[in-house]
């Protein structure tokens, strides 16, 4: 929490912040309504490397043979060789929803809502234990994160990315949002 805001900024409607105030609740926005359309696109380039597919057969599969292991390892990599990023198309939209919010209210101009005089900002407690529920040890759940920006968004296996790069990665050009999330599993 070193590097934490002493509070975070939610902007909204005119029309939700006043049924935030009235609820006390502000609302979760699934993946598939944000504004980022890479959003929960990482450059995927398949589900696993044939070395990181041999490492675990070697260590879960130790009673087998090494001819055995082979085998299963070249079946693995073949049948692991057609996974894309493709298969994980509408995994956020359908199973995490997120809060955004900013770490300073300042250039308002940046955001639609207060660029056209229609919206209202919430101040919130950065330090509020809200923002710092994580259930056990899923550490990126229900927790506030900043969020990074990157220019170039390296293809990688999917066994080799974390909640981090998937969750609290954007690229660069949204670095004006300077966005701090909490990202949370719908139930």
């Amino acid at each position: 929490m070193k590097e934490t805001p002493k509070a975070v900024y939610k902007y909204l409607s005119a029309q939700r912040a006043s049924a935030a105030l009235d609820d006390l609740m502000i609302r979760f926005s699934q993946f598939s309504v944000l504004n980022d359309a890479r959003e929960l696109k990482p450059h995927v380039i398949g589900f696993a490397s044939p070395d990181f597919i041999k490492q675990f057969i070697s260590r879960e599969f130790d009673s087998l043979s090494d001819m055995e292991k082979d085998e299963l390892t070249a079946r693995a990599c073949l049948m692991f060789s057609g996974f894309t990023k493709d298969r994980l198309r509408g995994f956020g939209a359908q199973s995490w929803c997120v809060v955004s919010l900013r770490d300073a209210c300042r250039d308002l101009n940046v955001v639609p809502l207060c660029r056209w005089r229609r919206g209202a900002v919430l101040q919130l407690k950065a330090d509020h234990p809200w923002f710092w529920t994580c259930p056990g040890d899923v550490d990126f759940i229900n927790r506030l994160r900043k969020v990074k920006y990157t220019n170039r968004r390296t293809p990688r296996y999917l066994t080799d990315l974390d909640s981090l790069d998937f969750f609290y990665t954007k690229d660069a050009v949204w670095s004006y949002e300077k966005e701090w999330r909490v990202v949370s599993k719908i139930r």
